[in-house]
């Protein structure tokens, strides 16, 4: 994996905040997220701009009318999964981001 110095421009604000290293290190993290409604979806749109550069997004929900209200992407494909609306989503992102994508099976439901 690169070091940050070899990373797009467009994160040379977070230097006020991290060194080179620290960025580095954060763009080497793995990062596993369960849901991506309300919180889950900040959470992965906040770690990319960051440059965390792996994250594995586990959703087993499709975004639904209800959601447009509260949450990120939902607007983008109505009953389309939410793992591939956020990849949809943050595809704006300076970097590649290395993506697994899991649809989960909602295991609440007999």
């Amino acid at each position: 994996m690169k070091d940050f110095h070899e990373f797009d421009a467009r994160l040379e604000k977070n230097f006020g905040i991290f060194s080179p290293a620290e960025l580095s290190k954060i763009a080497k993290t793995r990062v596993l997220i369960v849901g991506l409604g309300g919180i889950g979806g900040y959470l992965a749109n906040a770690l990319a701009r960051l440059g965390v550069r792996q994250l594995t997004l586990v959703d087993f929900d499709k975004f639904k009318v209800t959601n447009l209200n509260r949450q990120l992407f939902s607007s983008l494909k109505i009953q389309f999964p939410m793992v591939l609306n956020m990849e949809d989503g943050l595809h704006w992102t300076p970097m590649k981001i290395c993506w697994e994508i899991v649809i989960g099976k909602d295991m609440g439901k007999n």
